[in-house]
């Protein structure tokens, strides 16, 4: 059952994007980031099975919502190692969502060993063309000596 505070939590998402705002991805904590890019899922439980049947056939946007799922501990008990290995599959299908992602975890050893190199590979695939995380990877990667050139 979901109370009112719950409610309100999903809803800003969709309030600052009517109002024209944004999250700062450099400042921003990835759950936070997660949970605005996933945006209002009024009954995670009932989309669940269908994504972990999509997940399970190969289905890369499926991946990354339900890596979304366990990192947030929607639906389903947290656990960052799985949503680790969902984003991987989706980022190496080329989801450049799951690629942020995983860069981002691998850069701060959250649910994945940390792997400054490795989290650096991941957002420069990322920050590769026009798709929205682009520009995210590419605010993160700029924080990195020598990183931010290979990403333009």
């Amino acid at each position: 059952m979901m109370n009112s505070s719950n409610i309100w939590w999903r809803l800003l998402p969709v309030l600052f994007l009517l109002h024209g705002c944004g999250i700062d991805p450099g400042n921003t904590p990835l759950a936070e980031q997660i949970t605005w890019d996933q945006g209002i899922v009024v009954h995670p439980e009932l989309d669940l099975e269908w994504l972990q049947k999509q997940a399970q056939a190969g289905d890369a946007a499926a991946q990354t919502k339900l890596a979304a799922y366990y990192y947030l501990g929607t639906a389903v008990p947290k656990d960052r190692v799985m949503a680790a290995l969902l984003f991987k599959k989706a980022a190496q299908a080329g989801v450049g969502r799951a690629q942020y992602y995983l860069g981002c975890m691998c850069l701060r050893g959250d649910g994945i060993e940390k792997n400054d190199e490795q989290g650096l590979v991941w957002l420069k695939k990322a920050a590769v063309g026009s798709q929205p995380y682009a520009g995210y990877a590419k605010k993160v990667l700029s924080r990195y000596p020598g990183s931010s050139e290979a990403a333009k």
